[in-house]
């Protein structure tokens, strides 16, 4: 675009000045302006309303009592129990499975802690006496609480814990976890002092692995019920194979537990 601009010429002539002006067309070149209109879009944020039915107290009582023993929670896991025999659970029958669904039902003297995984009472009455050398043997004692008992009402005492570690070791038990939990080249034998006391004897002072995370951890079974069963078991045959074999395949059923959940009813493929 071009525009139209005016210039003065001054001519010099001698000492005497003569103004001559003029008009003189030029070309200047100047921007060119566009005016554009551009339509702008507007992003509006709109919430999604979601209906949700709230029920009143009085609905939800009757939807679901969760406030008895009827209640009821259910978890799914992947692959279905093949076992709930306590010995094994822990033997030949050891599956993750077979632990989330059964392994809760039993006590421990001691376990690990919900927050930083630390050692701590569980059933015990605080935590060992210190490992003492007598004889052959490096031994410790650990006191039981009074008052827990079985889901049949019977007291847990020491002989429950004596009981497992014991058939565990007569039976050299060596299948799946036993052969950790309840070292035979570890621990030698276990007593009961009194019905709260219980007394450990070790080949040598045993380390983590197999005191703190391992025997005082290892969960136990009410001795008043499993005796005849293990004794039936044993005298099934003279050999120890055949005999372990026998004490795993037995179902017990309507065994007394003592853990936060009770055994009800199982359906193979289905639920537990």
């Amino acid at each position: 675009m071009l525009g139209v601009g005016g210039a003065a010429v001054l001519a010099v002539a001698g000492c005497e000045q003569e103004v001559v002006e003029r008009i003189v067309e030029v070309e200047v070149p100047v921007e060119k302006i566009v005016e554009k209109t551009v339509e702008v879009e507007k992003i509006v944020e709109v919430e999604k309303i979601v209906e949700v039915e709230v029920m009143a107290d009085e609905e939800m009582a009757e939807e679901d009592d969760m406030s008895g023993p009827a209640a009821v929670w259910r978890i799914g896991i992947f692959e279905d129990v093949t076992t709930h025999n306590f010995f094994n659970i822990l033997g030949p029958g050891q599956t993750a499975w077979n632990f989330y669904a059964f392994l809760n039902r039993y006590p421990s003297l001691y376990g690990l802690s919900d927050q930083r995984f630390d050692w701590v009472p569980m059933l015990a009455d605080g935590f060992p006496g210190p490992f003492t050398e007598e004889g052959d043997f490096v031994t410790a004692t650990v006191k039981i609480q009074q008052g827990p008992v079985w889901s049949d009402g019977q007291p847990i005492t020491a002989e429950d814990i004596v009981f497992t570690v014991n058939t565990v070791l007569e039976l050299c038990m060596t299948e799946g976890n036993w052969a950790s939990i309840v070292d035979a080249n570890s621990i030698a034998m276990v007593e009961a002092l009194d019905a709260n006391t219980v007394k450990y004897y070790f080949h040598e002072l045993p380390g983590l692995a197999r005191w703190q995370f391992g025997l005082s951890g290892t969960q136990f079974v009410a001795k008043h019920f499993w005796e005849p069963l293990v004794a039936e078991a044993m005298a099934s045959s003279d050999d120890l194979t055949e005999q372990r074999a026998a004490l795993f395949a037995v179902i017990p059923e309507n065994e007394p537990t003592a853990g936060e959940m009770t055994f009800v009813k199982w359906e193979s493929g289905a639920f537990v």
